[in-house]
């Protein structure tokens, strides 16, 4: 017998703008199936942020929002009807009273349901038959199961293949091999109260990142302020600061490097073994006869506990340097560290090979 099992009936048609989707500016025609046709793309600006950011509750109100909806409750009902139509002998509909959204989507042109699952036993609906979870037969015990596959006597540990850059640490018996040099770039920055760091650390982060040049002063207050709301802290940054924070440094930069091309998140990965690195530089500056590399860190510590900490990121610096390098085959010149809140930044330097060092701080779970 052939038996269908419709599950997770409550789900709401997901309807997500800020990916790339397809549009079409006219109705489709077989001979020129692509006339029309566009993506349009809306960038999430926030990453992973969700909670408190307002700008997908805005977007709802919005033609195209309505228009995905359209197609995202069709794609919905088309499934619907490939997971029903597939029954030979018994369509089971597993779902709890009164909780099946996504059957409630099934509606005609007055927008009235047409399936109602019947709700109890008592129900006399013709075809239908309510069972309980009470009423199902119990799993057989663990001396009555199959054993589909024999394990086996013991395995084999098999590193990831992926590693992050972000999650090197500097081997005890590489911390030797590392230096650092602070250089103070502009005036410390006060925190009020005691914020989430990391939090923190992600809204500055994410302004440094902006390409701001062509925007005016009072847009670029709003974005920072926008971005101090969404990781909650507000209240510990001003967003005159940020800004001030962000200004100061590009200035620094395009004197120091003049004439450079400055490269922000530039995604970067390479293989080194058996695995493979992965990650973002923060900002990438090209000269005529190099790369250098700068990497933002929210710490807010003073110059001493700053140059330490710096070269606790040596491993992920190297491993941008080894990527970029074996990308293009321009050398890198530095590498840094860039601490907003403090002021400084930190030329971080090791003394040894690059993939010799980063087989020392890669450790053996990775």
């Amino acid at each position: 017998m052939a038996h269908v099992v419709l599950y997770q009936l409550n789900e709401e048609p997901r309807n997500w703008l800020f990916e790339p989707l397809v549009e079409s500016s006219m109705a489709f025609s077989f001979e020129k199936p692509l006339e029309g046709r566009w993506i349009r793309y809306w960038p999430w600006p926030y990453a992973n942020h969700r909670k408190g950011v307002f700008l997908d509750q805005a977007v709802q109100n919005t033609p195209e929002y309505a228009a995905a909806l359209r197609r995202a409750e069709n794609e919905e009902i088309r499934l619907l009807y490939v997971g029903m139509t597939r029954a030979r002998d018994y369509l089971v509909f597993a779902a709890r009273k009164g909780y099946h959204k996504w059957l409630d989507q099934l509606t005609d042109k007055n927008n009235v349901k047409t399936l109602k699952l019947p709700q109890d036993k008592a129900s006399t609906d013709q075809g239908f038959q309510v069972l309980t979870l009470q009423e199902t037969e119990p799993l057989p015990s663990s001396s009555q199961m199959v054993t589909w596959f024999a394990g086996v006597d013991s395995r084999t540990e098999r590193p990831p293949k992926a590693v992050y850059c972000s999650s090197l640490i500097v081997a005890e018996d590489a911390a030797n091999l590392v230096s650092a040099s602070a250089e103070k770039i502009m005036e410390r920055v006060a925190i009020v109260g005691n914020p989430e760091m990391n939090d923190l650390g992600n809204a500055v982060h994410a302004f440094m990142c902006c390409d701001c040049d062509g925007i005016s002063a009072n847009d670029k207050e709003a974005i920072a302020h926008d971005l101090l709301v969404a990781h909650g802290v507000s209240a510990s940054l001003r967003a005159p600061d940020l800004v001030s924070i962000h200004d100061k440094f590009m200035t620094y930069i395009r004197n120091r490097w003049l004439g450079a091309k400055i490269r922000r998140e530039w995604p970067l990965s390479f293989k080194i073994g058996s695995l493979e690195l992965h990650g973002a530089a923060d900002l990438v500056i090209e000269t005529s006869t190099g790369y250098v590399i700068i990497d933002h860190k929210t710490f807010p510590g003073g110059e001493s506990a700053l140059l330490e900490k710096a070269k606790s990121f040596a491993a992920q610096l190297t491993a941008y340097r080894t990527a970029l390098e074996k990308a293009t085959r321009i050398p890198v010149l530095s590498t840094w560290i860039h601490f907003p809140i403090s002021g400084y930044l930190v030329d971080v330097r090791i003394k040894a090979m690059a993939e010799t060092f980063l087989q020392q701080c890669i450790s053996p779970t990775q």
